[in-house]
């Protein structure tokens, strides 16, 4: 993957930093190219038909949601989806 992951508080599989996902992929390489397929494919399906209205956070988290939910169950996402929302417009990139 290409973040860390506290493997204690995250919801990873035993001994492992890889999180627990509806494909039970334990293997992280292959979870990440898996991960990679699935997000590639769906922003491109937002590139073409972009979401309407003003990015906030709800519409951050809407798209976080979309892009990632045939991959992982939504719940213990929130706090992390807010952090990063907050670094990206730190660095000025939202």
């Amino acid at each position: 993957m290409g973040y860390s992951i506290d493997s204690i508080s995250a919801d990873c599989y035993s001994n492992s930093t890889c999180l627990i996902n509806k494909f039970d992929i334990r293997d992280e390489a292959t979870l990440a190219k898996v991960e990679g397929d699935i997000v590639l494919l769906k922003s491109s399906v937002l590139l073409s038909q972009p979401p309407a209205g003003a990015f906030d956070f709800a519409q951050y988290r809407a798209i976080h949601k979309y892009l990632f939910e045939d991959i992982y169950c939504s719940h213990g996402v929130s706090d992390h989806l807010k952090q990063l929302f907050w670094e990206a417009i730190q660095l000025g990139t939202v």
